[in-house]
């Protein structure tokens, strides 16, 4: 317990969460929590784990459209900031299911939960310079990514502020590697997200690494994209949907039935982005972040959510971006190696098949 804890607890903030911030209610802060749910009246409870962030709204837009106790499901909501928090509750067994971000991957790696459903593509991360960088004034050089921004001269020795073991992290040291540069080429300084921004507004650093809302606010302040996430990877990052592993073994029926609901929601949505607009503008309010109208027509056009037409698709693959961060989180001694065969173990799409009647192959 010891281990996993502290591998947990190792974590900092990822793609979709906010560094340094506390949980904002407990499994047992009901009143608290009553903000963003309450309980149905059938079954025995659900207790679910949320965050304020595009992942999270469709299980909240179901859950005031009353669709969750139509399915005969009593859920409970638990808000947290962060995905630290919420893999503490899981692990404690607190909660049974968790709407996640890419601290999913340290729950898996420790044998905790399994992923069951990948709700959302997580765009939007990137690493951003200033318009008068020398970065910003040369582009082309990489023939695969020929809309990248910069050079190996005008890479090497940058100072980057993001937040070191995250995915801002990963960003930065693929960027390097795209020039050829190693690691060591760069300095990278760790801080919060929010502190980040604001020391590169005030002139530090030559670049900063940061997920949505934070890279919008750095657009809306004059920065450039050197680099998405996307073009650092190859592949889109995407949310999911955590079940502890007792949970999935003993309520797997109800574990179906969130999914058809949760995936019912990301249907409407996707199909209104009008509705989607205005329900994830209030819902963010209600949960600390407050958007702009800009803020949110930019999340929607680089996070789409993912339904069962997606996964109809051929060659979809569960996990295959959060294989790629557990690998690289290995490598920077986030995840312990010998865990690292824990997370392609917790990948589980029967759920889907089950829910869906669609197959579906899982990362390796």
């Amino acid at each position: 317990m010891k281990r996993i804890v502290s591998a947990i607890l190792s974590t900092v903030l990822l793609i979709s969460t906010f560094a340094g911030c506390q949980a904002k209610t407990s499994t047992s802060d009901t009143n608290a929590a009553a903000n963003v749910s309450g309980a149905a009246t059938d079954g025995v409870v659900l207790n679910v784990g949320m965050m304020p962030f595009t992942v999270n709204v469709p299980a909240q837009y179901a859950y005031e459209k009353g669709w969750f106790k139509d399915a005969g499901l009593n859920v409970k909501f638990v808000m947290f900031q962060n995905g630290t928090p919420m893999n503490e509750s899981l692990s404690a067994g607190q909660l049974d299911i968790g709407v996640a971000g890419t601290a999913a991957v340290f729950s898996m790696a420790n044998d905790i939960s399994t992923l069951v459903y990948e709700s959302n593509t997580a765009g939007g991360m990137g690493l951003y310079v200033r318009k008068d960088s020398p970065i910003a004034k040369i582009k082309g050089q990489l023939k695969d990514n020929p809309d990248v921004l910069g050079s190996k001269d005008t890479v090497k020795g940058i100072k980057v502020l993001g937040s070191l073991g995250t995915v801002s992290q990963y960003v930065t040291i693929n960027y390097a590697q795209k020039f050829g540069l190693k690691e060591t080429d760069i300095e990278q300084v760790s801080m919060e997200f929010a502190q980040a921004l604001q020391a590169f507004k005030t002139g530090e650093g030559d670049a900063i690494s940061v997920p949505p809302p934070f890279s919008f606010q750095a657009e809306a302040a004059g920065a450039v994209r050197a680099i998405s996430f996307e073009q650092a990877s190859g592949m889109k990052m995407k949310d999911g949907i955590l079940v502890r592993k007792s949970v999935l073994k003993d309520r797997k029926a109800d574990v179906v039935k969130f999914i058809q609901v949760y995936e019912k929601a990301c249907e409407a949505l996707a199909k209104d982005k009008d509705e989607r607009h205005t329900f994830s503008m209030k819902f963010f309010k209600d949960n600390g972040l407050v958007y702009t109208d800009k803020m949110m027509d930019d999340e929607i056009s680089v996070r789409d959510y993912i339904t069962k037409e997606d996964y109809k698709q051929s060659g979809y693959t569960l996990g295959d971006s959060y294989m790629l961060l557990a690998n690289f989180f290995a490598d920077a001694g986030k995840i312990e190696k010998d865990l690292l065969p824990n997370v392609p173990k917790n990948f589980d799409a029967s759920v889907i098949e089950e829910a869906f009647g669609v197959k579906i192959n899982t990362a390796k």
